[in-house]
């Protein structure tokens, strides 16, 4: 197929060549650029990502991967970041360069987003959609796409969408879509944070969407959309549809014409009323099921169910062309997986007194009120970045009718989403046109980048705020504690000490409640002597950002029947709900996200925040879960000990109720039969009075599934014996039940049997995490035990010590000394760079008690090896001074 290639201003930065040092400690050379618009290279570039997916049952062919890159009007080639190996950099490394083998790539979509919601004011921001993530098999595990992912975010971060080179063109914010082992990277690397969106999957019964032609309904006619003939009213419904109401792309003229329609084509069915296009849809079966990929109708037309009459219609055409047959003798059912806020807009259209219209059936029999056969299944896959910094730079908040800080706002938008709803359209692999409703109540936080950097010290001391948040805690991966220094992190009453061996097991602090922290660094001796200095460093703050909207959620009758609860078995991890089942071992829902370095479990009864005793890091490589909708929904965990007490959780928790092994829940026999069983669930749910504190209640279990189970309970995990963990809302003011995940699932209990270590391993290769920089996992006596973290201390000051999880190796690159005056030698063992020809580096150091005390001081040439070459002794210390301003010193 023949495409016309769209030139376009670059964007992108400069090429860049890197050296990668490989396991038998020899290097290879890669050069990263953008594709040339040229289409021969874009071509390459295709043809590389197919043999990359040809894993997949369905592998994408060359021409998925062009039609998505041409057809996409702001198309860039520059802004397609690939990799080029040059295994011969020695022999014409330049041709290389260009016609080399590509090995890694990353793409950038650019697409403008309408922010939503009434007070909006039609504002749109820019953002870059990231996809096409891949690496040859040969060259994995060398860290390619982590430097891809950082040139991508550079270029998101810091160029002009229009070229130009004016920061107010800049990409304010990063979409993105990951499977859930490369999420913790994202979020690492990039500072990408998971935004969930919400999915119900409903049975629709085919004889519901037969067209009765006497109902006073055959004015209506459906068809297959024409392009671009139908574009201009397409492009005005999404407007009014999904731009001035939800957070979506905005899609042009052109963006309809050329990528909707090659998407698309025959799939997409339009429902009109005298020649006016009324709605439109499009579906595609996935396995046993069918998704719905498009939907919109005209929310200001003359019947007010709308929408539940143009699903009807165009749902049924839709399956008639798959091949499903529609007829009034079928009795048989199909499941359609559709984004949960359009059953919520079609509830409110029977709320408003819309069952005596047309097509009000499919609400009634159908859709809305068979609560126990929707299932609901999130997508926790979505990860989203802020970028925009620039505080002169405003977008509207939804929830105001104002203009704020646009990274401050562009945090609440997309944090807020249970208050707009949320459609993206990111033209990625596999998900080049999805809904997600994001249902973000239970994501009560976000990672703001924030920069302080102490500088080379042994003394600090600054304070960290953050406007309005409830709480706050700090990035400190990056800072370096030399031997006995710590930081002192001290929110209103709670502080918090951090040791250079806190850092290395976790780089952040504790969370404190407030909006601000003061951080004191502090050295042995104070600021006085030789000792080796630190650096303390805070890249990034976690802040609180949740809105409870004060309606209680998922209640089974018309009252909240929950009470505050004090069980020190269960603690608030983000807006869930973790339990414990061993000293260190935790259970929530796997919907609640794959936990990062960042996240704390807080043992606490209230709505805030715990002390700093009471929180805990979760070991991140131990986590395992899956978001995979009703008896499919789990995830479980170690936590590490208390970074104040040094502690487990279960035993800490165990003192408090004042016996061994009542800090955690054992694990019981899922019943196996409904009577005379009631259920307790407890934990940090919303509701209208004190949201988010640990509430409990006992109700009857209705329903033992295979996978699951089904309790009256109002929302929000167990006593006495533990038999499931809870995951998904049912109820409603007029019945209904709750549900969960049974403790028994297999690939559940297998996960949770081996952070149990019961007997699960017999020898040490049952235990390897595939993790090398965490050590080597051991089998003892049947039960994993942790490695010792990789040091890759070879003992010299003039070496860095840094472990390449990607190599599996240690690596100690020479200590940089370059710049003006430096020789480029690193002198041991004091780690200085030694100056060139006859120049010195004077250091002055004072040692005093009490001014005017005796006092003692030494002038030492940094820039050799003898030492000092001047020193004075009982002197005091004005005279001190006087010599040294004096010059008496031989330089």
């Amino acid at each position: 197929m023949h495409y016309n290639l769209l030139v376009t201003m670059t964007t992108a930065l400069n090429p860049s060549t890197h050296i990668i040092t490989l396991k038998e400690n020899s290097t290879t050379h890669y050069h990263l650029r953008g594709l040339r618009q040229q289409q021969h290279d874009i071509q390459r570039w295709t043809q590389f990502c197919a043999s990359v997916f040809a894993y997949k049952p369905s592998p994408p062919p060359p021409e998925y991967f062009a039609r998505h890159f041409y057809n996409d009007p702001r198309c860039d080639a520059s802004l397609v970041r690939v990799m080029i190996h040059c295994p011969n950099a020695a022999n014409d490394e330049e041709a290389q360069k260009m016609t080399g083998e590509i090995v890694s790539s990353v793409r950038i979509f650019r697409r403008t987003l309408s922010t939503g919601g009434s007070n909006s004011g039609g504002a749109t921001i820019e953002a870059g959609g990231i996809g096409e993530v891949c690496t040859s098999p040969d060259h994995q595990r060398r860290g390619l796409s982590k430097i891809l992912l950082k040139d991508v975010i550079n270029i998101m971060s810091t160029t002009s969408c229009d070229g130009v080179g004016d920061s107010g063109g800049m990409m304010s914010c990063s979409l993105l879509h990951a499977n859930p082992e490369f999420r913790p990277v994202y979020n690492k690397v990039g500072g990408y944070e998971c935004v969930p969106s919400k999915w119900s999957l409903v049975p629709i019964k085919l004889i519901e969407l037969v067209i009765n032609s006497t109902d006073g309904t055959n004015k209506w006619t459906t068809r297959q959309a024409i392009f671009p003939q139908d574009v201009s009213q397409l492009k005005a419904l999404h407007t009014e549809y999904s731009e001035k109401r939800l957070i979506t792309i905005t899609r042009s003229t052109e963006y309809w014409t050329n990528y909707v329609s090659a998407e698309l084509g025959e799939s997409l069915w339009v429902l009109e009323d005298n020649a006016s296009i009324v709605a439109w849809l499009s579906i595609r079966k996935r396995g046993d099921r069918y998704q719905l990929r498009e939907f919109g109708a005209d929310n200001k037309y003359s019947i007010s169910n709308v929408i539940s009459f143009a699903l009807k219609r165009l749902l049924g055409v839709a399956l008639q062309q798959i091949g499903e047959d529609v007829h009034v003798d079928s009795d048989k059912k199909v499941s359609l997986l559709l984004p949960t806020f359009i059953l919520s807009d079609m509830q409110q259209e029977k709320l408003n007194g819309a069952t005596n219209e047309v097509g009000s059936n499919l609400v009634d029999d159908c859709l809305l009120f068979d609560n126990d056969n929707v299932i609901e299944e999130n997508d926790d896959g979505w990860m989203y970045a802020v970028f925009d910094k620039n505080p002169s730079r405003a977008i509207p908040d939804p929830s105001l009718n104002t203009f704020c800080d646009s990274a401050v706002a562009l945090s609440k938008l997309v944090k807020e989403l249970h208050l707009n709803k949320l459609l993206f359209l990111l033209s990625a692999a596999s998900k080049s046109s999805l809904f997600a409703d994001a249902q973000v109540a239970d994501v009560c936080e976000s990672l703001q980048p924030f920069t302080y950097d102490s500088g080379d010290t042994k003394a600090a001391t600054t304070i960290v705020s953050y406007d309005d948040a409830p709480w706050i805690q700090l990035d400190l991966s990056d800072s370096q504690l030399a031997n006995g220094a710590q930081l002192t992190i001290t929110g209103g009453t709670a502080s918090q000490v951090i040791t250079s061996a806190d850092l290395s097991s976790n780089g952040f602090s504790a969370v404190f409640d407030g909006s601000s922290v003061s951080v004191v660094l502090s050295s042995p001796g104070g600021v006085r002597g030789n000792g080796n200095t630190s650096r303390f460093v805070v890249s990034n703050v976690k802040v609180g950002l949740c809105r409870d909207d004060g309606i209680a959620d998922s209640i089974c009758g018309d009252l909240d029947d929950r009470i505050p609860s004090t069980d020190v078995r269960m603690g608030r991890i983000g807006g869930c709900t973790g339990w414990l089942i061993s000293e260190d071992v935790f259970i929530q829902a796997g919907h609640c996200g794959t936990p990062s370095s960042s996240t704390r479990i807080h043992f606490v009864y209230g709505t805030g925040s715990a002390a700093p005793e009471d929180q805990y890091a979760v070991d991140v490589p131990s986590y395992q879960g899956v978001d995979g909708g009703v008896g499919n929904d789990w995830g479980a965990g170690r936590l590490l000990p208390n970074s104040v007490t040094g502690k487990l959780p279960g035993v800490a928790q165990s003192e408090k109720c004042g016996s061994s092994g009542c800090g955690w829940f054992n694990l019981g026999p899922v019943p196996s039969t409904t009577s005379g069983n009631n259920i307790r669930i407890t934990g940090y749910g919303t509701a209208a009075v004190d949201s988010r504190s640990q509430k409990t209640h006992v109700g009857a279990l209705t329903t033992i599934g295979s996978d699951y189970i089904r309790y009256v309970p109002d929302t929000t995990v167990k006593g006495g014996y533990a038999i499931g963990v809870h995951t998904h809302g049912g109820c409603s003011a007029t019945g209904g039940s709750n549900q969960g995940t049974r403790i028994d699932k297999p690939e559940f209990a297998a996960h949770v049997e081996y952070l149990l270590g019961l007997g699960d391993c017999e020898t040490n290769s049952d235990c390897d995490d595939g993790i090398f920089c965490n050590g080597v996992e051991v089998c003892d006596a049947g039960r994993c035990v942790y490695g010792v973290p990789v040091t890759c201390d070879d003992g010299l000051a003039c070496t860095d010590d840094i472990c390449n999880e990607d190599a599996e190796m240690c690596e100690n690159p020479a200590k940089t000394c370059s710049g003006p005056g430096l020789s480029g030698l690193c002198l041991e063992p004091s780690g200085d760079c030694a100056c060139s020809g006859s120049l010195k580096k004077v250091q002055v150091d004072i040692v005093t008690d009490n001014y005017p005390g005796e006092t003692t001081w030494t002038v030492t040439d940094k820039c050799g090896s003898a030492g000092a070459i001047l020193s004075g002794g009982t002197t005091p210390l004005v005279t001190a001074f006087a010599v040294i301003m004096a010059k008496e010193v031989t330089l």
